[in-house]
């Protein structure tokens, strides 16, 4: 019998043919296992190598099968239906023991106002917050008729009504909450009183806050009116907004709040107060964030090597301008007063003094006076070398296992901080990275080699990994009192 054969060209008969179908045909299971993950929305976890795989996997709950650990459920995350079923039933009965309560105590009844508080929390937790909205506004209506406008009980209802509004991204009314809260602790103690400092200290960190979470090029930078402009070029005026409308204003408004608190303080000659080295260091914040406020809104996580012009000179522009800058005599002013206010009070810990040397000597690097920082870091461990005691007690912030990221009062890219994750969420890992490097003395990463890799880890996050290590500047180490620039070998963990 002669059997039939399909008639095709030798070019689909060819090996490179055969080899190219095999690939499309398996291209889609290839593209599934590459995770499709913005490589900067990922942790980077950084600790010592194990010493076994197993090891590892105890302690990020890696599968059996190799290098990705199996995926964990958060007990953070959204509420089960079955939960949510069950709060809604707890929210039902307080709603009609308000009820009968009304009935029979009246509408302003004191135990009208534990209830609503508890259902508005309830109903939160199920994400309803305009019903959450409606029972802290009735609690808030109770709690000002029976104890004064200004009572200080209502700011806990103010505080989970912020929490609603931020939900909802109502910023005014979150603005208009926070502004309330503090007219309340300015109606109880008094405007220029000391007991109001820690909430202005409070305030002060909210409105910075809101300048790092609300800042954007969409936002600070004014924008042209293109119809304006094609209708009428010649006459045409760019529209620019007031300081108030932009999110600049929040930073401009924190560093005043914290002026504000340091004088009345001072004014009081309060100078063990332990407000005091808080506020200067915040106030020190201000300042840097105030210097790197455009490269903030261009490169917000490398903003410190942000090149803000593209020329052919070999100048550092951006060390140019911190070395000149207003912000880094005022910041280094803040961290003087800081450790003057420490090292006259007797009851000083050997952590409060680290601390604050380590970031006096940290805003010199900051600002590019890399000599000088250096020698001040020396003095630092001259001194504890010199009182022994004192670096017992202080020696996970004189040689910490895990190098330190700068600057160490803002959140490091890659970070849980940075990508509001709390430290307790369970994360899903993808896999792990394991990097040598050196840092030298003026906290630049050196000689960086990747070693080895597990997991379900992609080119993308290699980059990153890459980019990183390049970008961000550490405190230089110290082993003994002695400046350390040998190898440091690290796993960074991956994970989502």
């Amino acid at each position: 019998m002669t059997v039939l054969r399909p008639l095709l060209p030798d070019f689909y008969r060819s090996s490179g043919f055969l080899s190219l179908l095999l690939t499309l045909l398996l291209l889609p299971n290839l593209t599934l296992a590459q995770p499709d993950v913005d490589a900067d929305k990922i942790v980077f976890e950084p600790s010592l190598i194990p010493d076994s795989e197993e090891e590892a996997r105890s302690l990020y709950s890696f599968n059996s099968s190799g290098g990705l650990p199996e995926i964990q459920e958060s007990s953070n995350l959204a509420v089960s239906a079955a939960d949510r079923l069950r709060i809604g039933e707890v929210i039902n009965a307080y709603v009609d023991a308000v009820g009968d309560m009304e009935l029979e105590e009246g509408p302003f009844s004191n135990d009208l106002f534990e209830d609503l508080f508890s259902a508005g929390l309830l109903a939160q937790q199920i994400e309803d917050h305009p019903r959450a909205l409606d029972f802290f506004t009735r609690a808030m209506r109770i709690s000002r008729i029976n104890d004064g406008l200004n009572n200080l009980d209502q700011i806990q209802i103010m505080q989970a009504m912020e929490v609603s509004y931020e939900a909802g991204n109502q910023d005014s009314k979150v603005d208009e909450i926070q502004q309330g809260i503090l007219e309340v602790y300015e109606n109880n103690y008094g405007a220029g009183s000391a007991e109001l400092t820690p909430y202005l200290l409070e305030y002060g960190v909210w409105n910075i806050n809101a300048f790092l979470e609300r800042s954007s090029i969409l936002v600070n930078i004014n924008r042209m009116d293109a119809g304006q402009f094609i209708t009428d070029p010649q006459n045409y005026i760019p529209q620019n907004n007031s300081l108030r409308d932009t999110p600049l204003y929040y930073l401009y408004q924190s560093q005043q709040i914290f002026i504000n608190a340091l004088q009345i303080l001072l004014q009081k000659k309060d100078y063990l107060n332990p407000t005091l080295p808080a506020l200067e260091s915040q106030l020190a914040k201000t300042y840097f964030l105030s210097i790197h406020r455009e490269n903030i809104l261009y490169q917000p996580d490398f903003f410190l090597t942000r090149k803000k012009s593209k020329t052919g000179s070999r100048l550092n522009t951006n060390a140019i301008e911190l070395l000149e800058s207003q912000e880094y005599r005022l910041g280094q002013e803040s961290y003087e007063r800081a450790l003057s206010y420490i090292s006259n009070n007797e009851s000083r810990t050997a952590s409060q003094l680290a601390t604050i040397m380590l970031e006096a000597a940290d805003w010199q690097l900051l600002f590019e006076r890399k000599v000088k920082a250096a020698r001040e870091y020396e003095e630092v461990y001259e001194f504890f070398l010199q009182y022994s005691e004192f670096a017992q007690e202080a020696e996970s912030l004189l040689y910490p296992e895990m190098p330190v990221v700068l600057p160490v009062f803002l959140p490091q890219p890659n970070s849980r901080e940075k990508l509001k994750l709390s430290p307790e969420q369970s994360l899903r890992y993808f896999g792990y990275f394991d990097i040598s490097f050196q840092i030298n003395r003026y906290g630049k990463a050196k000689r960086i080699n990747v070693l080895g890799e597990g997991g379900e880890v992609t080119r993308n996050m290699e980059i990153r990994m890459q980019q990183y290590l390049q970008n961000v500047l550490f405190r230089p180490r110290f082993k003994e009192g002695k400046l350390d620039t040998e190898n440091i070998q690290l796993r960074y963990y991956l994970g989502i």
